[in-house]
């Protein structure tokens, strides 16, 4: 989900209660180089916040962080989509580019063996790298893997 603003109780109720009805959820963590606890949904337990990294597993200069971050992904010069025909594409930088690697991660585990939103989280978790650089203490240094 590429979402995200300042703290709002009823977004972060609103994805709380999906997370216990069995949603998954990757969300980007922000593109303001602040703590995530401060955005919403990001910082709701259970929903995959993802943090963006460059080329070199270095925690992107843009990318929000903190203790709510549950994975790192590639978020800088990433090839998209674009508006404009059925075969446009543009490089593009922010953790917009990085959570939609995670939600495929999930996507694929779920085809192989559907599992509850915890489960899942918890097998992204286990199955990343401990290689991201960069970020302040208390972050997560895990970068994900297809799992």
């Amino acid at each position: 989900m590429s979402l995200g603003g300042d703290a709002n109780a009823a977004i972060d109720s609103a994805v709380g209660r999906a997370i216990s009805g069995g949603l998954h959820f990757s969300i980007s963590a922000g593109n303001s180089n602040i703590d995530a606890s401060r955005i919403s949904p990001a910082r709701v337990p259970g929903a995959n916040t993802v943090g963006a990294v460059d080329s070199n597993n270095r925690k992107a200069s843009f990318s929000n962080y903190g203790s709510v971050l549950d994975v790192w992904a590639p978020g800088v010069n990433i090839l998209s989509a674009w508006t404009g025909g059925t075969t446009r594409t543009n490089i593009m930088s922010g953790t917009s580019m990085a959570a939609p690697r995670v939600a495929g991660y999930i996507a694929v585990r779920i085809g192989k063996s559907n599992g509850t939103p915890a489960a899942i989280s918890s097998a992204l978790k286990a199955s990343a790298r401990a290689v991201v650089t960069g970020a302040s203490s208390g972050t997560t240094n895990l970068l994900a893997q297809p799992f």
